[in-house]
């Protein structure tokens, strides 16, 4: 195996941090867009919150059942992220874009 080093552990953050950023940068754009102006902070703080409850605090709880009781498997924690995959797969089409942003749209369009 290969020793660890800063170099190594530099370059993982960097390839860690361009990942995120790609996600987190339309993942806060969007859904900011999802509220009115007017609830954006509380919704976005009870949305956010719930899910990163749900999904993240009980995820070792979710991923030891599905080791243990369900498939016996130790690959199971893929099997987690798939279903989170696919979830968010299936939300991502279902998303309708915002009146503003379909505003925005027209009035780009119109100045081509």
């Amino acid at each position: 195996m290969a020793a660890p080093s800063v170099s190594g552990l530099l370059i993982t953050q960097i390839v860690i941090g361009v990942l995120s950023a790609t996600f987190l940068g339309v993942y806060c754009t969007t859904l900011a867009e999802m509220f009115p102006k007017r609830s954006r902070a509380t919704s976005l703080a009870v949305v956010n919150n719930v899910v990163v409850s749900i999904f993240g605090g009980f995820a070792q709880t979710f991923v030891t059942w599905l080791i243990i009781a369900l498939t016996g498997s130790l690959l199971a924690p893929v099997l987690y992220v798939m279903i989170g995959v696919a979830l968010s797969l299936v939300a991502a089409l279902v998303l309708k874009p915002s009146q503003a942003a379909q505003r925005e749209l027209r009035t780009i369009y119109r100045m081509m």
